[in-house]
């Protein structure tokens, strides 16, 4: 029985990781408050999360404000960009809606085209600014063509993303998951799903240059590799 609560047993793992999982979603929605700062702490939380992931995480909110800082620039320029286009299509869609027209179904398909390419992109672009180093440019472009390369894992991380804190708004008996676990818990699942995506895109090293992008890196060092072979 004392092996249960050993403080290296299984159970006890277990609940250090639900106190994590907990504390992170504490900090991300502290960070969060003032809108602006969403793209930074989103970026922060995949930053922590995937080092959960690789059983690094340490000190979970001295790394937590670390990427914070380290990627506040970037993050919020991208989160800014992907803000307005959000807003752009949903009063698109909103104006179809309302104008009564025949085609408001054809048109709300249109529109939702240029909508899930935005969509996927949001999902990927703030884990791979929290692990790769690269322009705001390439790092935008990286995420799109991640998430349509993997694009059944990228849907299930849609549906985890957007599952768990529509239910906490749908039902109020699960209200409190909002404040307990509704973004660092999808973020954990999304960054497991990620893990080994990056880890084969970058097998030994997870900086990129300037102007080279995560699959231009990827060639590269498998060039290298093949030419240490010979």
């Amino acid at each position: 029985m004392g092996s249960l609560f050993d403080t290296e047993g299984t159970l006890m793992s277990v609940l250090v990781k639900i106190a994590d999982v907990a504390w992170l979603n504490i900090l991300f929605l502290l960070c969060s408050i003032p809108i602006v700062t969403i793209g930074a702490s989103t970026t922060a939380l995949y930053y922590v999360t995937t080092k959960m992931i690789d059983g690094e995480e340490g000190y979970l909110a001295k790394s937590f404000f670390k990427s914070f800082k380290q990627n506040f620039k970037q993050s919020t320029i991208i989160w800014l960009l992907l803000l307005l286009l959000y807003v752009i299509l949903g009063v698109d869609v909103l104006y179809l809606l309302r104008s009564g027209s025949v085609y408001t179904a054809v048109g709300i398909f249109v529109v939702m085209i240029p909508g899930f390419f935005v969509l996927f992109t949001g999902l990927y672009v703030f884990p791979v600014l929290a692990r790769f180093e690269n322009n705001v440019k390439n790092t935008i472009k990286n995420a799109l063509l991640l998430s349509l390369a993997n694009a059944p894992r990228t849907i299930l991380m849609l549906v985890i993303s957007v599952g768990l804190p529509a239910l906490c708004l749908y039902n109020l008996y699960f209200l409190p998951l909002l404040f307990i676990c509704a973004f660092s818990l999808p973020a954990y699942l999304n960054a497991a799903l990620l893990y080994k995506i990056f880890k084969r895109i970058t097998p030994e090293d997870t900086t990129l240059t300037e102007d080279e992008g995560i699959f231009e890196t990827s060639q590269r060092m498998e060039k290298e590799k093949i030419g240490k072979e010979k």
